[in-house]
């Protein structure tokens, strides 16, 4: 996974000045920092609504994945077999 954070011009500013001071408490801060508002952001980033063609193809994706694991060849239970007697047997 790839994460890209943007950094304000001033951190970016601060970030330059620590690789070339070979400041690595500086870079760490800040990256800290750039990192602590990206999380933030998506926090309270309210996620983006799912149009119907969203939902479209995730229902043609399961039923294409239903497809592939059921059979034709799977028998149907039959009406004794889903009822209660069927079931439980001979427990009340």
């Amino acid at each position: 996974m790839v994460l890209s954070i943007e950094l304000t011009p001033e951190l970016e500013e601060r970030f330059r000045e620590g690789v070339a001071l070979h400041d690595k408490s500086q870079v760490r801060d800040v990256l800290a920092l750039a990192v602590d508002y990206y999380v933030e952001s998506m926090m309270f980033t309210p996620p983006s609504p799912i149009t119907e063609d969203d939902w479209d193809q995730v229902l043609d994706e399961l039923d294409a994945f239903l497809d592939s694991i059921l059979s034709d060849d799977i028998p149907v239970l039959s009406d004794y077999a889903l009822s209660r007697e069927g079931i439980y047997g001979d427990h009340p």
